[in-house]
């Protein structure tokens, strides 16, 4: 991050546009800290217009749940960047690719398996005695496990 710092601060780009451009960097460093662990992947920093923030959000259901919590996130911010700079408003936006992010990595997630419980799933699924049950829990499970 500090590398990038130094290439903006070289960049010329007029002082407002740099400054706007350092304060989002930070907030996106901490936004985990700013909204925390079970919003961190449904909503972002965007960008920052004067004093307004946008921020994206996965989903328009999340945008009211999203819109309630706007004044503790605005709180957060502000303490984060001290008087370095005031953000009075949080505009939300609805991000349909923010979504797509998170459902893959999400998928992701769900498909690592470790080894040794597949092979006790499938090793209890032998124990079975009931063949039809058998059967039924065999293809569930190559087809739960192949994802």
């Amino acid at each position: 991050m500090q590398a990038f710092k130094e290439a903006l601060k070289c960049s010329g780009l007029p002082p407002k546009v740099l400054k706007r451009s350092l304060v989002l960097g930070k907030i996106r460093e901490n936004w985990e800290k700013i909204v925390g662990d079970s919003l961190k992947d449904w909503a972002k920093p965007l960008e920052l217009r004067e004093d307004t923030l946008v921020i994206g959000v996965a989903h328009s259901y999340l945008s009211q749940s999203f819109a309630s919590l706007s004044l503790e996130v605005l709180r957060r911010i502000n303490r984060l960047l001290k008087n370095a700079y005031q953000i009075k408003r949080i505009q939300i936006k609805v991000c349909p690719r923010l979504y797509e992010e998170v459902y893959q990595k999400k998928k992701k997630e769900r498909r690592s398996f470790d080894e040794k419980e597949v092979k006790k799933c499938f090793e209890l699924l032998e124990n079975l005695k009931d063949s039809e049950l058998k059967k039924s829990f065999l293809n569930l499970f190559k087809v739960y496990f192949s994802r």
